[in-house]
């Protein structure tokens, strides 16, 4: 009797082993084919993401076919510092001020301070970052004694920066910049001046 009972209580603890050890295989195995069957995809920036932007250039004025300058505006320079947040992995709204001066051949100073809001698209390419912007926005702008607000400001940009860390990215920017100042709207004048800039920028931008 005793025989009976040990063998069927080894039967019984074997039968208990193997089920759960069948159990847990397959939790394994769904584990492997569930692992298999998911993508994961890898995007340099995420929603939510955010970024300063600081830049310095040479800028250059544009003289074709334009009187705002009379060709006696010199090259000049502008640094600009922005902040900007991506609503999706490529797309970015934000803020950017900036400060440009020119001089010119009669010793005077042109200065521009424009604050433009911008949208960014943004592929990626690896540690590569190609930028597209484009900032609408205002500026006030002085020259001699003469001061003129509000400027209106368009600036397309094109870049190409190379993600270095998590945190920081460093590259360069075209920027054409078009700056219209509308004195006859004002009655200041009886012509309206177009200014036209082009500028390299070196930029580093902090992710954060």
């Amino acid at each position: 009797m005793k025989r009976i009972t040990l063998l069927f209580c080894t039967l019984l603890l074997s039968t208990a082993l193997f089920a759960q050890t069948a159990e847990e295989s397959d939790e394994i195995q769904y584990q492997h084919e569930y692992e298999d069957s998911v993508q994961f995809i890898y995007s340099q920036n995420q929603e939510g993401d955010q970024y300063i932007r600081i830049s310095l250039s040479p800028e250059f004025p544009l003289f074709l076919g334009n009187p705002f300058s009379d060709g006696k505006m010199k090259t000049g320079g502008m640094a600009n510092l922005g902040y900007h947040y991506f609503f999706t992995p490529t797309l970015a709204f934000g803020l950017d001020f900036s400060f440009a001066f020119h001089p010119t051949i009669g010793g005077n100073i042109f200065n521009a301070i424009p604050i433009l809001a911008t949208i960014t698209y943004q592929p990626t390419y690896k540690n590569f970052e190609f930028p597209l912007t484009l900032g609408i926005g205002f500026a006030w702008e002085t020259y001699g004694n003469q001061t003129y607000w509000p400027g209106f400001v368009a600036r397309p940009q094109a870049g190409v920066h190379y993600r270095v860390n998590q945190n920081w990215s460093l590259g360069g920017d075209l920027t054409y910049t078009f700056m219209p100042q509308l004195l006859k709207l004002y009655g200041k004048a009886d012509k309206n001046f177009v200014g036209q800039f082009l500028s390299i920028d070196i930029v580093a931008r902090y992710y954060f």
